[in-house]
């Protein structure tokens, strides 16, 4: 857990300088698909607060997002295709352009 979370940090300081993929909510969605436990939203919402605090974005914004794409992830791991590779990087990849966006329109960035 440890390791986890400090990877989360490190991903989350290369996200706010020189990435502009959303390394964290990556991170998170392939966490919260190989384990399912409560941990998984308290991690989102903090690194949610982190990552917002980093990039200069309104504080808590971020942090209800990934919460609310870990609690899509939880729904849809209830179904059957749940088991495929391609519905996680599907997922992901559609998660990730909602995120993007999300924080677009509430930013009214283009």
């Amino acid at each position: 857990m440890r390791f986890f979370t400090s990877l989360l940090i490190i991903a989350a300081f290369l996200q706010s300088t020189i990435f502009p993929v959303d390394l964290v909510l990556m991170l998170l969605i392939i966490r919260a698909y190989l384990v399912m436990d409560s941990t998984n939203f308290h991690l989102a919402f903090g690194m949610g607060i982190l990552t917002s605090f980093l990039s200069y974005t309104p504080l808590g914004l971020q942090s209800l997002l990934n919460v609310f794409y870990i609690y899509l992830v939880y729904i849809l791991l209830k179904s059957r295709l749940s088991k495929n590779l391609f519905a996680l990087i599907s997922l992901t990849i559609i998660l990730l352009f909602l995120n993007y966006l999300t924080t677009s329109l509430m930013l009214n960035q283009s």
